[in-house]
Order: C-alpha cells, then structure tokens, then sequence
C-alpha cells in the first residue's frame, strides 16, 4: 500500500491579504450600499461539499465561535461553552439567531448537522476530531461527548451549519448531503441568498434579523474570476471595491496605487503537510520508520518557499500550533526542526537502508519494493499547488517517488476519512 494522509509535517503560515479602495467604501448611509468583492474560488453553497475560508461562507452562515483580532475564541452563534467533565462539553446558543425564512435556530439544527459529518464525513469532518456524539439538552443547549478528553475544539470556529427543517423536508438526511447542490440556500448570517450565476456573481443582500446587527452594507457583490490576473486588473480599472486573498506576488504593485489600502493579517491556519500513520494496513510501511519522515522533512526549504512563492508574507511555523497562536506556541520547537539540506536527506536514507539498487533514480525498501508515495493535494489554495510540486521535485532528488494528484477539497477530505 502507499500513503494517504494524517499526521502533520508544518510548512508554513499563509497570512490573509484583502486590498480596497477607501474611497469608495464610505458612502453616504441614507443611500443603498453596494459592495463589490473580487475573488478567484469555486462557489460550493453546501459546506459539507467543499470548504472554503471566510469570503461568502462568512456571510451567509457562522459558526459557533470566531476568532478576534488578537485570535482568542469569542462567542458568536453560541454564547459560551463550558467543559463539565473530561469529555464532555456543554454549549450554550444564543437565542436570538434566525436562519434567513425566519425560522429560530437552534440545537436541532447544530445536532443535525454534527450527526451528518460524523456519520457521513464530508469536508468539515476533520473538525470533528475526538467527538462521539451530540444529544440535546434543550432548544438552546446542546451536549457534545467526547470519545476521550482531548484539548482543542475545532468544531467550536470552524463548523458551518445547515437547516434541518429545509434538509429534512427535501430528504437531505444521508450521504446526499455531500453532493447536494443547496440553491437557494439558506443560512443565518448577516447576509441572505439573492441571486447567482455560476462563474460569474453572486449576489446577497444585507439580513434585517441578524443576531449581531443590520450589516452596513445593503448588498455585497462577489465577482468571480478564474485568474488572479484578471481580477486585480478589474480592480485597477475601479471595477471592484475589494480583492480578497490575493497572491502574495501582487503586493508591492497594489500597495503602489493611489487610494488602494493592503491589508495584512495572520490567521489561524497554517499549509502542512499530513503523513498517514494510521495502524490500519493504508499507510506505507516506510512511513512508520522516523528516519523516513526525518529525511522528508530535511528536504523541504520552507524558507525558499515563504520567500520566493510568497515573496516574504507568510509565517514560518514550527509545529502544529503556529506563532500566531500566542500563548499556546511553544517556541523550543524553532529549535528542533532541521535546515533543509538535500545531501543530508539522502544520506539519513542510505543509512536507514533505503538504497537505489537498481539506479533508476528511486530508492528500494529493505524488502525491495520502491519507495513510492502518494501525495494529495487540495487544489483551493492559492500557490497550493505550486508549492506541492516543488517539493515533490525536493523529494525526487533524493530517491523517493511521489504520485502527486490535485484533488477538491471534499473529495479529499472524503477520501481521507475513509483511509
């Protein structure tokens, strides 16, 4: 068997950058507000599909908690949370959200939800690592358990949440959820659903109930582009109010734009690299030897990539808990992570007994099979790819096989869960 995917080799920490025009922005409020937002992405209404980042997800859903501007978890859809034992978790909703038919929502709908990712998977499933099951207390309190205590909650920031009202009465209760198209859809952030045009726009208008306030923005417009090329030049053109998640490449140019503000900011999240170490026949033997997983890491210069595929913006990151993290990074680990030295990577395998007896460039395991990984690849990131392709090259150089293949993030994810 080859690898699959699970545990984690760090690369780096991309940071967010959205550019706009201040001028337009500000605009007398006794008019409609119309914002246009440029972005180069797939849109996927249904979050079991597919993920994506903030951009329309934001606005049209939420999730029970987010990060504020220092990244400590706030209170959001929820209203606090609070560990009653090792494994278990009690969360508090507030009661004022409304999905955008007017409908409350409530712990059904959170429950709803849980219940399709863990027992079909999907996109969102690896945030729901560690959880067992949900059961409601109430209509505004939901009891999640715990398969074993275990400290970070991702699924408190990064769930999205669908309808059980809507998903149930179209029959939406068993592995349709991962295909299903979900148009119009239906959310209970602080923008609803108006019209759509694959490939092109979407458009939303601000939602009157929101929990947290009106939006001052009456209507948000999402261009859509298949090139970042093409997007910043309709942004130079003042075509568009905004540009999100640009490539690091453009920076120097927008920032030299009259009226144009680039803003930068770290966010939790961090590329990596996950390595399948799961004892259950799907991983690569070779995998399970730390001398394997040792010369791999040697043979990744994040620096060159930080520097030279994101012209300096991103982080460098040491461990599965980023700087950005604040308190909770251990910052000893700078000092365990090995610099990248390709010699030094060959040589950690020869001594392991990994050799190229045949001298077809690709090294043999002791049992004499090649040592051939696969290497999947969400293709949603910007420069994801790029990135994966040069350090597959990395890791040809010194005698490790690689079978690279770009995936969607919900085939991926999908995929994963079942290896």
């Amino acid at each position: 068997m080859r690898t699959a995917i699970a545990l984690i080799i760090i690369l780096l920490i991309p940071i967010c950058i959205m550019s706009f025009t201040q001028t337009q922005i500000i605009q007398a409020q006794k008019t409609p507000v119309t914002f246009t937002l440029g972005w180069v992405g797939v849109i996927k209404f249904n979050p079991f599909a597919g993920y994506a980042y903030g951009i329309y997800r934001s606005a049209l859903y939420g999730t029970l908690f987010r990060y504020d501007e220092n990244l400590n978890p706030v209170p959001w859809v929820a209203e606090k949370y609070e560990r009653v034992d090792p494994t278990t978790v009690i969360v508090y909703l507030r009661k004022d959200v409304k999905w955008h038919d007017g409908k409350p929502f409530t712990a059904e709908d959170v429950k709803f939800t849980f219940d399709l990712i863990l027992k079909y998977k999907g996109a969102m499933s690896r945030f729901m690592t560690g959880v067992k099951e949900a059961v409601v207390r109430d209509s505004y309190t939901l009891e999640v358990r715990l398969k074993e205590p275990i400290g970070p909650l991702p699924w408190l920031t990064s769930v999205y949440f669908v309808p059980k009202h809507i998903w149930t009465r179209n029959n939406i209760t068993d592995e349709k959820c991962l295909t299903y198209e979900y148009i119009p859809p239906v959310g209970y952030g602080p923008f609803k659903f108006v019209e759509w045009k694959p490939g092109e726009y979407l458009v939303l208008e601000a939602f009157n109930e929101f929990f947290a306030g009106k939006p001052k923005i009456d209507r948000l417009v999402v261009r859509l582009f298949a090139e970042h090329e093409t997007m910043i030049a309709a942004f130079r053109a003042k075509e568009l109010d905004a540009i999100a998640e640009i490539p690091a490449a453009a920076i120097p140019e927008l920032e030299k734009i009259s009226g144009v503000k680039v803003i930068k900011e770290v966010i939790p999240r961090f590329d990596d690299i996950y390595i399948n170490l799961a004892i259950n026949g799907s991983q690569h033997p070779a995998l399970l030897d730390r001398e394997v997983r040792w010369a791999l890491l040697h043979a990744i210069d994040v620096d060159y990539l930080i520097n030279n595929l994101y012209y300096g913006a991103p982080v460098k990151a040491f461990s599965i808990i980023p700087p950005s993290f604040g308190q909770y990074y251990a910052k000893e680990y700078e000092n365990i992570r090995p610099k990248f030295n390709l010699t030094k990577a060959a040589e950690i395998l020869e001594k392991a007994g990994y050799v190229d007896k045949d001298g077809d460039g690709v090294r043999e395991t002791r049992d004499g099979k090649p040592l051939r990984f696969r290497f999947w690849v969400y293709n949603g990131f910007p420069l994801g790819a790029r990135v994966a392709e040069i350090i597959r090259d990395w890791w040809h150089k010194i005698g490790v096989d690689i079978d690279y293949v770009l995936m969607e993030g919900g085939v991926l994810w999908d995929k994963v869960s079942k290896t």
